[in-house]
């Protein structure tokens, strides 16, 4: 069972990315910055200049769904941006575990509780 305040979170960044589309913008919003914390992201740790998920979701080829993992491959022209922002998101996001194998495709893997995953796989829809 998701305690209360941890959905609320992620229905809070849910909503507020499908807003703005814009992650910049979006981490301004006070309400999405404590939501953040609630669901275990430091956003100051991550890097000003780092990749973010408008970044690399126009690279998506395609997005695969397990319980606890999402796994998501990116045409292999992408891997160093890729590898920029999972990188970006280690330094931040210690509930979600990330991981990423440079390649053709390049594939990043993102473990974590299923309601965080569900959060994260509605982001990374294939598409400009």
């Amino acid at each position: 069972m998701v305690k209360r305040d941890v959905r609320e979170a992620i229905e809070v960044l849910d909503a507020a990315m499908k807003a703005s589309g814009q992650t910049r913008e979006m981490l301004k919003a006070p309400a999405v910055v404590e939501a953040l914390q609630v669901v275990g992201c430091d956003i100051g740790a991550r890097p000003k200049d780092a990749p973010v998920f408008e970044d690399v979701r126009p690279h998506i080829l395609a997005v695969r769904r397990e319980p606890r993992r999402l796994t998501v491959e990116f045409d292999g022209s992408a891997s160093e941006l890729v590898e920029a922002f999972v990188a970006a998101e280690w330094r931040c996001c210690s509930d979600l575990v990330f991981s990423v194998s440079p390649g053709h495709p390049t594939v990043m893997r993102i473990e974590a509780a299923p309601e965080l995953v569900d959060m994260v796989e509605g982001w990374m829809a294939p598409g400009p």
